[in-house]
């Protein structure tokens, strides 16, 4: 496994990314939220199997920020995107785009964990997702965490548009299900790639990519791994000196994480290692807690 930042270019095909903004009816999953009445509001839902979208659960006021206003409140809320069916197969193509408006702070999630399947010559499974915050928003994505069966392959991206003053969470978590680390077993592969610029049609930022190709060694003992990015242009200074979880491997701890600035004073990356799936889920909440502190307004 490695992450790179290089300006590769995806695994992902071209007619599968970026859908544009006319493109809604190739998208199966369209989401935009904005500003009304003085609170988030779910303007745009457009969903199509196998995802199921639910009810907007908008935070109450409770506690106070940095500068003194409310840590949330009524411009923040909760969307969980459910995945139905047996999870995802070869030669499925998922796209899905998330819009949000300006001064308002969703968190999108996924609902659990997704399985992905393997077919012995058969290709691999597509996700594009494109995310779009406008000035003075906030987004977290967090989906299900991907379940590698073996003979899985999987290929996804995601591209992040971030006006001035925007920010952004984003989640990338995988597990090897055990059945790959058996002796013998088909290896599954994944390509992960994320974009990010500050402007339409600019050069990315940031590009950053991850392959695994089989399981080397290091994977039988840490087979749960995650990447959360946390996307603040112009703000991340000092950000990866004081993240509260340093990673130590040495004393036996179910999950590790190191951190480290990303290129253009874009953010940092939050990468983490785990001995399982709980272990994981416990890593990453932590560091979305973390990062949902530092980017308060």
């Amino acid at each position: 496994m490695s992450v790179l930042d290089l300006p590769v270019r995806p695994r992902v095909r071209e007619d599968v990314r970026n859908p544009g903004p006319d493109a809604g009816p190739d998208l199966d999953l369209d989401l935009e939220f904005a500003a009304a009445g003085g609170r988030v509001r779910l303007l745009g839902r457009r969903c199509r199997w196998p995802f199921v979208v639910g009810r907007l659960f908008v935070d109450p006021v409770a506690g106070e920020s940095a500068a003194g206003g409310p840590a949330r409140g009524p411009r923040a809320g909760c969307l969980v995107v459910q995945q139905a069916g047996g999870g995802t197969h070869p030669g499925d193509v998922r796209r899905q785009r998330v819009v949000v408006g300006e001064g308002v702070r969703p968190r999108v999630l996924g609902q659990g964990a997704v399985l992905v399947h393997g077919v012995a010559g058969r290709g691999p499974a597509a996700e594009s997702t494109t995310l779009r915050v406008r000035r003075g928003g906030g987004l977290l994505h967090r989906p299900g965490v991907r379940i590698l069966l073996p003979r899985a392959r999987l290929e996804q991206d995601v591209t992040v548009l971030l006006e001035p003053g925007a920010t952004a969470v984003t989640v990338d978590a995988t597990v090897l299900h055990p059945s790959c680390l058996d002796r013998g077993a088909p290896a599954p592969v994944l390509g992960s790639l994320l974009e990010v610029a500050t402007a339409p049609d600019a050069e990315p930022v940031v590009v950053e990519r991850t392959h695994l190709d089989g399981v080397p060694a290091s994977l039988h003992r840490w087979p749960a791994f995650s990447v959360v990015h946390v996307l603040a242009p112009g703000r991340a200074t000092g950000w990866a000196e004081g993240f509260p979880h340093p990673g130590d491997v040495s004393t036996g701890a179910p999950a590790v994480a190191a951190v480290s600035g990303l290129p253009g004073g874009a953010g940092v990356a939050v990468r983490i290692c785990a001995r399982d799936g709980s272990a994981l889920r416990g890593a990453v909440d932590a560091a979305v807690a973390w990062a949902e502190e530092v980017l308060l307004p």
